[in-house]
């Protein structure tokens, strides 16, 4: 069978068990049972012909671990949020603290886990909002108290499936990225379709990273005051778009500058709603500038499109460089080829070209061999299993009498026939069979060929 198939059945399965509930118990697994599951994902990669993540990589380089972590500092009501001292930042305001751990078994726990993890994948930003930046170069830089503010509007985000499940968001209007991305809350709340995808991305800090992700189509948004939606191209999940809140453009910040005064009342004040939605140049009439206010060479300027007014620019004012934090959203995007029910079907119909009805309203169909393989000789091994077959006849009088009537069904029906003539040495093959009863059917015989 095709790898592709098999490890499409692992991943959807296997993996899955295997996995569940992953943070709860897998920093609690002895050594000993760490090496037993591993030996599973080994068996894996041996059947599959094809080199699988190990269960480490599952628990950590797969952000298992930092997703659930992401998720309850989202959450105030949690009790393992900030709040509750739990997921702490340190005085710089850049780093989680280390919980105290004596033991082992403590310090592999989730929250020490995550707190190392979020180390190792933060930058010197908030590590909340670096957890998944991963690039350096500044669509705005926030310059001290300079008022740094960027192409970010909000929206009216909804599914054409689920028309009345709209959400507010704030979207991120990015000409230097080649996809566009949602957040998966967002998805989660408006209930559009997921397709499982493999993304590989190409930003500053990286080239060819490979990512998991899921596809969401039949997206549409509208301005927060507008009527008229905008189709938006097929989109890819992300757990967080990286967005400092201080770069929202609001009508205080049109205020500031006098050559923006005029568009103050039509840039609303500060939402309470999350950065949810990073659009890219693959919407261009999102992007499309319908009019443009510009001052003087150190100052602001305004851009009005389909979605709203947004201010970009910052104060020319000089801050240290400890102050300055940047965010990048340079991001080149190229979907893997991935496997869905529908290439498997295809994958399994390319098998299987020469399907057709015979006289009798039978579907025949070649072996699935790309070249006819010679088969070797086992005609030793199938009267071997005929023999024990037959003790078992003798043995067992009603086997044998149910044993009779079902093959006698097969040849009735035109399941089966008798080879009329000898094939050619290579061109055979025998096929044991044996019978099974059925627990809850002990009446009822089911034979079942060795293929």
């Amino acid at each position: 069978m095709d790898s592709r198939i098999l490890c499409s059945f692992y991943r959807c399965t296997i993996e899955r068990i295997l996995t569940g509930c992953i943070t709860a118990w897998y920093s609690s697994c002895t050594a000993l049972n760490r090496k037993a599951l591993q030996r599973v994902v080994k068996a894996a990669q041996h059947i599959t012909r094809t080199e699988l993540p190990s269960m480490e990589d599952l628990y950590t380089q797969r952000a298992v671990c930092r997703k659930k972590a992401t998720k309850i500092i989202k959450d105030p009501s949690h009790p393992s949020h900030p709040s509750y001292k739990l997921f702490c930042l340190l005085p710089s305001g850049r780093r989680f603290r280390s919980i105290r751990a004596r033991t082992t078994r403590l310090r592999d726990s989730f929250i020490p886990q995550a707190i190392r993890l979020f180390k190792l994948y933060t930058s010197s930003s908030h590590a909340m909002q670096a957890e998944e930046n991963t690039s350096s170069l500044s669509c705005s830089v926030d310059k001290g108290d300079g008022g740094s503010t960027s192409m970010i509007v909000p929206v009216w985000i909804s599914s054409t499936s689920t028309p009345e499940k709209e959400t507010l968001v704030y979207a991120l209007m990015d000409t230097q990225s080649s996809s566009t991305f949602v957040d998966q809350e967002v998805c989660e709340k408006m209930g559009a379709g997921l397709e499982p995808v493999k993304l590989k991305l190409t930003t500053m800090m990286g080239k060819d990273s490979i990512v998991q992700s899921e596809r969401v189509s039949s997206l549409r948004v509208r301005g927060f005051s507008s009527q008229s939606f905008i189709n938006l191209p097929p989109a890819y999940t992300r757990d967080f778009i990286p967005l400092e809140r201080s770069h929202i453009p609001t009508t205080e910040t049109a205020r500031r500058w006098k050559h923006l005064n005029s568009i103050a009342k039509e840039i609303p004040e500060l939402m309470d709603c999350e950065v949810g939605l990073l659009i890219g140049y693959d919407c261009s009439r999102a992007l499309a500038p319908r009019q443009v206010i510009t001052g003087g060479d150190d100052e602001p300027y305004a851009v009005k499109t389909d979605l709203g007014w947004s201010i970009v620019g910052s104060s020319p004012q000089v801050a240290k460089a400890s102050e300055v934090t940047g965010l990048c959203h340079r991001v080149s995007v190229k979907e893997l080829p991935s496997l869905t029910p529908a290439t498997v079907i295809k994958a399994l119909e390319s098998d299987f070209k020469a399907i057709h009805q015979d006289s009798d309203g039978h579907l025949e169909m070649p072996l699935p061999f790309k070249t006819r393989p010679q088969l070797p000789e086992n005609k030793r091994l199938a009267l071997l299993r005929l023999n024990q077959l037959k003790r078992k006849f003798e043995k067992n009088p009603k086997f044998d009498d149910d044993y009779t009537k079902f093959m006698e069904g097969i040849f009735k029906d035109g399941d089966a026939e008798e080879a009329e003539s000898q094939p050619k040495a290579g061109n055979v093959w025998y096929i044991p069979h044996q019978g099974v009863y059925h627990p809850r059917k002990p009446g009822k015989i089911r034979v079942v060929f060795d293929c």
